[in-house]
């Protein structure tokens, strides 16, 4: 997302299951990113569960960062 642009790498993956992804280098103010999505399908279509990890880079930043990765990674609610 212009103007902070990422790296990140797949750490594990299966074919419309599951995608598992960290981050390369240290961009942001986070050490040790790493991300989760899972779909699954139901009769409505899929769902999609995401959860991420990482620990603070930099001394109180891990707030920011949330709120940074909610801005990032919304979701609509099921109607």
């Amino acid at each position: 997302m212009w103007p902070l642009l990422m790296r990140e790498k797949t750490a594990a993956y299966e074919h419309n299951r599951r995608h598992v992804y960290a981050q390369l280098g240290q961009r942001l103010p986070a050490k040790g990113y790493r991300a989760e999505a899972v779909l699954t399908l139901t009769r409505r279509g899929t769902d999609v569960r995401w959860t991420g990890s990482f620990a603070e880079g930099l001394r109180g930043s891990g707030p920011l960062m949330f709120v940074f990765l909610r801005a990032v990674v919304w979701f609509s609610p099921p109607d």
